[in-house]
């Protein structure tokens, strides 16, 4: 009996060391393990004396990931095509080429097909999207940058929209109004003013965390768009489902970070010649329960780029996000502007897309508006 009851002592001592030790064990993020960037056109499914269109331009600044299916969302749309460009992850195919390592492989996208036509398709500047860890929901933003209170013109900037996963078609937004003729978001303004308390912001970022939460990245705020301030800001709310509306936020939010960018960079050096560097895109991987930031800068001589990342416990306790860095320690920097992000494999791999507006420089560079420059981040954990 006596050994019995060591046996047992000893078995909950260590069960209660495992708990308290867990979260320290979990899997770190050591670095970066691989990267790559491949420049693909976006219309090509398009008659070639309808692709040239020069009021055509690819500038993807969303997407979300399903079962190898992506489905991207334009930032400006064209009255021809739906919002939304679809894409498959293509069969990995060695790196060598001659099918003797599988080790180093490589994920790309096949080409480009029209989405579906959707609810999306009333709404204008996409800025990001997330999927739900709670339910099979997808989400996607518009950038809330510009209002009328005296018009619907701008109404449609305004939009959040949530759908069955992979059912683009059947899109709902949330907090539905109506004002003549154009169905929008506007509600929301007045949650999002409460806790920016600012009559101009701009949102970039969407992601969606355990506990069926949202978090609303936003890059800019100020007087007006004239005189914008570049942010690393995050409004953090709780929703539910919902049998009428099908979902809803139930509380006004929280400040859940709130820092200038240039404090993320421990060398000031990296960013004294950037300027305009503000959040542009969030991602969750629940596989190893990690955030994931975007910040980037544009001008018509250069674009910028560079990824963050932090455990979520540690986000949420209130501290920064470091820079992704190589195996050399050299932090990862993009000479485009990254602005969608999803993760698109296991150890949390990334797919980035970068809306470089009418810019055709950087590494490696487009040839003209109508493609677009997507990245493959791959990362070591340990």
């Amino acid at each position: 009996m006596r050994a019995h009851t060591v046996r047992l002592t000893a078995w909950l001592v260590f069960c209660w060391c495992w708990l308290c030790v867990g979260p320290v064990l979990a899997a770190e993020l050591k670095g970066l393990r691989q990267q790559f960037h491949v420049v693909i056109p976006c219309f090509d499914f398009l008659p070639a004396t309808e692709r040239e269109d020069p009021s055509l331009a690819c500038e993807l600044s969303a997407l979300v990931h399903h079962q190898g299916r992506l489905w991207f969302l334009n930032d400006k749309s064209h009255p021809s095509l739906p919002v939304s460009l679809l894409a498959d992850l293509a069969p990995k195919v060695p790196a060598d080429g001659d099918g003797a390592s599988m080790a180093a492989t490589e994920t790309r996208l096949t080409a480009f097909l029209p989405g579906p036509a959707s609810p999306l398709d009333q709404a204008s500047k996409f800025e990001a999207a997330a999927q739900s860890v709670d339910d099979a929901i997808d989400f996607a933003v518009t950038a809330f940058d510009r209002f009328d209170p005296m018009s619907a013109h701008y109404d449609r900037f305004n939009a959040v929209f949530f759908w069955p996963r992979g059912l683009i078609e059947g899109a709902r937004l949330l907090n539905p109004s109506h004002r003549n003729g154009q169905t929008s978001s506007v509600p929301l303004r007045s949650i999002f003013e409460r806790q920016l308390k600012a009559p101009y912001y701009k949102i970039e970022g969407l992601a969606a965390l355990p506990g069926r939460r949202l978090l609303f990245g936003v890059r800019e705020t100020g007087a007006s768009f004239r005189e914008p301030l570049f942010r690393f800001l995050i409004l953090a709310f709780r929703y539910v489902l919902d049998d009428e509306q099908g979902l809803r936020l139930v509380d006004e939010g929280q400040v859940l970070a709130d820092w200038r960018p240039a404090d993320l960079f421990p060398d000031q050096s990296l960013t004294a010649s950037i300027q305009g560097l503000g959040l542009s895109s969030i991602e969750y991987c629940a596989e190893h329960d990690q955030l994931f930031f975007l910040l980037s800068a544009e001008s018509d001589s250069r674009m910028d780029g560079f990824l963050l990342s932090q455990k979520r416990a540690r986000f949420e306790a209130g501290e920064k996000p470091t820079l992704v860095r190589d195996e050399a320690n050299v932090v990862l920097h993009f000479s485009h502007k990254p602005e969608g992000m999803t993760v698109v494999g296991a150890d949390c791999q990334l797919l980035i897309a970068h809306d470089d507006d009418r810019f055709l420089g950087g590494t490696p560079s487009r040839a003209n508006i109508r493609e677009m420059i997507y990245s493959v981040i791959q990362f070591r954990f340990e």
